[in-house]
């Protein structure tokens, strides 16, 4: 009854939110701050993940998941629309005493956007995973065993990141919730355009 459509309505509002706090972390990586995520490797990458304010004391939240969105390059070379994640477990090596963190995973290769597809996968088990180099005008020296290239932003500053153990889902009742009124939009689709 009542309670039902309330906490959905909460949840709704928790979504908007957390789509709004990605989008300010992805104008941040397109800004030009020489400390940045290389342009070259967003330009090639397959799909972007950004989970914000996910990290207490150099681990990933465990019991409260970290909830951010994903988006995945399609077939014509645009970005689809975004989808739900969620990041559990693990830990950030090198990285302790951090408060809170954005966490932004840059997917090399279709693999690893298969991987994401496919519902859920750990970083550094099921995919590899490497601290991303930073600076925006660096040609990325993108090895050929990377799948995703793992980054937190505190501060305001990128910096690259090595991630063990921590699991990537795609919120699929989050991403349906939030795309009910859209006449059933795939987020790994990209979005139609204005007729």
């Amino acid at each position: 009854g009542l309670g039902a459509a309330s906490a959905t309505a909460h949840a709704a509002k928790d979504d908007h939110e957390r789509l709004a706090r990605a989008e300010s972390v992805l104008a941040d990586l397109t800004a030009d701050d020489p400390r940045g995520i290389p342009i070259d490797l967003l330009r090639r990458a397959h799909g972007i993940a950004v989970i914000p304010g996910v990290i207490r004391g150099g681990f990933l939240l465990g019991a409260r998941r970290g909830r951010g969105v994903l988006t995945v390059r399609t077939a014509d070379g645009r970005f689809a629309n975004p989808a739900f994640v969620t990041l559990t477990g693990g830990s950030i090596g090198g990285q302790i005493g951090i408060e809170s963190a954005d966490v932004v995973l840059v997917f090399a290769n279709e693999r690893a956007v298969r991987n994401i597809e496919a519902g859920k996968f750990t970083l550094g088990g099921d995919v590899t995973t490497v601290a991303g180099p930073v600076g925006r005008h660096t040609t990325a020296a993108l090895t050929g065993r990377a799948e995703v290239y793992a980054y937190i932003r505190s501060r305001g500053l990128f910096a690259g990141a090595a991630f063990e153990g921590a699991r990537l889902d795609v919120d699929e009742q989050g991403t349906a919730r939030f795309y009910a009124d859209a006449a059933g939009a795939n987020p790994f689709e990209a979005p139609s355009a204005a007729t």
